[in-house]
């Protein structure tokens, strides 16, 4: 197993694993996501991996790329009543579903939570969908714990 920075010869690579997420999503959300579209668009990746805010890792065994994390280093806005803080925001973290409890994501996250102390963040945070149970378990066995819940009403 190896652990690297994306880079722009990787996008072929790691297109479908944002295809396999994008197909949950679009199952369990039909409301939110159209089961066609591009998930990554070129010109998006293209601007991420220019950025120095985000750290685009790879997870790959002898084969190919397994998994990914998209890593965003933030600070909340300089507004009188927020505290002041750096926080690394996660804001994609996937494992191809071929490769279930194997280790991967635990490594990779291990790798998100070195990034973030090394960046001096002082939490490392997600959003993760209500349906996706599974995702739920493995962020809080990480000890990661619900900060707030968003709701909605279809009408």
């Amino acid at each position: 197993m190896n652990i690297r920075y994306a880079n722009i010869n990787d996008y072929e690579k790691i297109y479908p694993i944002y295809y396999e997420v994008h197909q949950l999503h679009a199952k369990h959300l039909v409301d939110y996501f159209n089961e066609k579209g591009n998930p990554l668009p070129k010109p998006y990746f293209t601007q991420i991996m220019e950025r120095d805010d985000y750290f685009f890792l790879i997870i790959e065994n002898e084969q190919e790329i397994v998994g990914i994390a998209l890593l965003h280093i933030r600070e909340t806005p300089d507004i009188e009543f927020i505290v002041k803080r750096k926080y690394a925001l996660i804001e994609d973290f996937a494992i191809k579903t071929k490769y279930p409890n194997k280790g991967y994501g635990s490594l990779l996250m291990n790798e998100c939570k070195k990034i973030a102390k090394e960046k001096n963040a002082s939490s490392l945070e997600l959003n993760v969908w209500e349906f996706n149970e599974r995702a739920i378990k493995f962020y809080e066995s990480k000890n990661m714990k619900t900060l707030n819940r968003k709701m909605m009403l279809k009408l």
